[in-house]
């Protein structure tokens, strides 16, 4: 007796959870908590609300209502879906509705009264509206964001939403709804009795599209967009309500009923997609193979929150590339003339062949070539007319390690540079080596011309 009691109290459990639409997966532990709110503002269905606030958010986070199936409640879609531990990672809001309805099998959406079908006319959807209202005052939701989903009866008021308040939803994610307008009162609701679940539904896209239209007459702003899901195996909302559905959207949206691509995104994952000229998707279409009244199974959630614009998923553009800089290598410093032949061997060689020339200017050293007899009388009088000194190529001695100085008593480099002159040039007619600047100068002056040779410059 105690077994056939537990086998009928699991089985009246399955039950529930299937027509909920809540396919029960785990949820990782976060330090934000399901918290629920009981003065949200006008609430004329006399809902429940809860709310998932994630700890790491943007100052003004998007909104997305998550609404569950007939005999579910706001806590249970909550533990039992993947749009809030998906929330703590992308940062938005969740709103978890829980309806009083008793039709149907009790806490149902009421998507079946008069008053559920006018814009403000009263009952579940005013108070819905009242939650968001709430989450933009007290949490700073964006109200340019705000997006509605749910599963079976929560799938039915995700598309009412999308009717009644265009301006207010970006998009919505039904999971196994109906069209809106498809129940004709709350006798209409029952699967046994209903009209809309039991294969006799069929309409026009132009009936179903006017029904959208004259939820909010004289509206003509933009329509949200839309995706649907359906399991083709659901025995409590038929799957051919799917196409109800896609007939009704893509007619508000005024495009056309043959999808612009089809594709299986992932196996028994069957899209149709219907695109407008811009190539935005407008409407999206899962029909998922063998597939009962059990949606949203694991994945889906992403798919839908990918769908409104919440996980980022498009691939930003690349930066422009820059050409790199191109820099030169840091200059040497070297405090004498000898580290700076022991770290460029070739001054040496340099050093041997450089010759006392009036034009080593702007860096440019002036060599005597072996061989060849240099013009240096030439020279001398071209710089004679052009500069007022002459710069000085010299190397230090070894071992000495001081730079020499203009000026300084043991070290002349007028006399110095007038030796090289008559060693270079025998036989030539006597130079004068002319010191450079004012020669009543007292102060001594030193510069390096050249990094890679002990170049003085004496003025």
């Amino acid at each position: 007796m105690t077994r056939t009691r537990a086998a009928l109290a699991c089985l009246a459990a399955a039950f529930l959870l299937a027509v909920a639409g809540v396919a029960v997966a785990p949820t990782p532990a976060s330090a934000a908590s399901l918290v629920e709110v009981t003065n949200f503002g006008n609430n004329p269905g006399n809902m429940r609300m809860h709310i998932y606030v994630p700890d790491a958010r943007p100052a003004n986070p998007a909104i997305v209502v998550a609404m569950h199936g007939c005999g579910g409640s706001g806590p249970g879609f909550h533990s039992g879906s993947e749009f809030a531990r998906l929330a703590d990672q992308y940062g938005y809001i969740v709103i978890y509705p829980t309806a009083t309805q008793q039709a149907g099998f009790g806490n149902c959406f009421d998507v079946w009264s008069a008053a559920s079908k006018r814009r403000d006319g009263g009952s579940d959807p005013v108070s819905i509206m009242s939650m968001v209202g709430y989450a933009q005052r007290q949490h700073g939701g964006d109200p340019q964001r705000v997006y509605a989903t749910g599963s079976s009866s929560g799938g039915m008021m995700t598309q009412a939403l999308m009717a009644l308040y265009p301006d207010v939803y970006k998009a919505g994610a039904a999971f196994m709804g109906v069209p809106f307008t498809c129940f004709a009162n709350a006798a209409d609701f029952p699967p046994t009795n209903s009209q809309c679940v039991n294969g006799r539904m069929d309409r026009t896209p132009q009936q179903w599209g006017d029904a959208v239209r004259q939820a909010y007459p004289g509206y003509n702003g933009a329509r949200p967009r839309v995706q649907v899901w359906h399991g083709t195996n659901d025995n409590l909302i038929p799957f051919q309500l799917l196409q109800e559905g896609v007939e009704q959207w893509t007619n508000v949206a005024g495009l056309s009923q043959t999808p612009t691509s089809t594709d299986t995104p992932q196996a028994n994952w069957n899209r149709r997609r219907y695109a407008d000229s811009s190539g935005t998707v407008r409407v999206e279409a899962y029909s998922i193979q063998g597939a009962g009244h059990s949606l949203p199974s694991a994945g889906m959630a992403r798919v839908a929150i990918e769908f409104f614009g919440l996980t980022g998923s498009q691939t930003p553009p690349p930066p422009p590339r820059r050409r790199p800089l191109r820099r030169r290598p840091p200059r040497p410093h070297h405090s004498t003339a000898d580290d700076a032949a022991a770290d460029h061997p070739a001054a040496d060689d340099a050093a041997a062949r450089l010759d006392v020339v009036p034009g080593a200017v702007h860096g440019r050293l002036m060599e005597q070539r072996p061989g060849r007899q240099p013009h240096c009388h030439q020279h001398q009088q071209q710089h004679d007319q052009r500069l007022d000194g002459a710069v000085v190529l010299a190397r230090q001695p070894a071992g000495d390690q001081r730079l020499e100085r203009h000026g300084e008593p043991e070290r002349q480099p007028g006399d110095r540079a007038q030796r090289r002159l008559e060693r270079h040039h025998p036989g030539q007619p006597e130079r004068q080596f002319r010191p450079a600047g004012n020669a009543q100068r007292q102060q001594p002056a030193t510069h390096l011309v050249h990094p890679e040779r002990s170049l003085l410059r004496l003025s």
